[in-house]
């Protein structure tokens, strides 16, 4: 798979989504955009979490992704971004059919950021269920690891249930102390 001529990763199917996914744990600085909706049915059981600092542009372009389906329940960082560096994520609908269940530092979008470091969260709304039996669940963000990173989000949602330890919410589970702006949220 290669960029197209102005750098971007394109995904159109389920299974390039699965192979970005671990091509961006070790290349974290690439620019990622879903150029059409995305049903995981026959590819959620592939998918493994971004890792590495993710650092790069992440842009859903206004699509959806359905049955997104991460059922683990002793593996942390489970999210589309499991760890994350200074990066943006933006324009993604998870629907309603999306659940994500794991140990601790679950969302729908990232698990964890660590480092000085800035992330973007923009347009993202979950309507699926997290549950996390750890700390820090959330439907969009888990947890900014020794409130180091600064943390913005905007217009982003959650319509659906979530379930967690200590430091557990809708949006996020632990911001930062001092380190989060966030604006117009549902």
């Amino acid at each position: 798979m290669e960029p197209d001529a102005d750098g971007w990763y394109l995904i159109d199917t389920p299974e390039k989504l699965v192979y970005i996914a671990a091509y961006a744990s070790k290349n974290p600085y690439i620019n990622i955009r879903i150029t059409k909706d995305l049903d995981m049915s026959e590819a959620s059981n592939k998918y493994q979490p971004i890792t590495g600092g993710y650092s790069g542009i992440f842009d859903g372009g206004g699509h959806v992704i359905s049955n997104f389906i991460l059922d683990r329940p002793y593996d942390s960082n489970q999210a589309l971004i499991g760890v994350a560096g200074g990066c943006t994520v933006k324009n993604l609908t998870l629907d309603s059919t999306c659940s994500i269940e794991g140990a601790g530092y679950c969302a729908g979008f990232v698990g964890q950021t660590t480092g000085l470091v800035t992330i973007t969260l923009e347009n993202l709304f979950m309507h699926g269920e997290v549950v996390c039996h750890g700390p820090n669940g959330a439907g969009i963000y888990g947890c900014n690891m020794s409130s180091t990173a600064t943390v913005i989000m905007m217009n982003c949602g959650v319509g659906g249930s979530i379930q967690g330890d200590h430091e557990s919410g809708a949006l996020s589970g632990w911001f930062g102390v001092g380190k989060a702006t966030v604006e117009n949220y549902a």
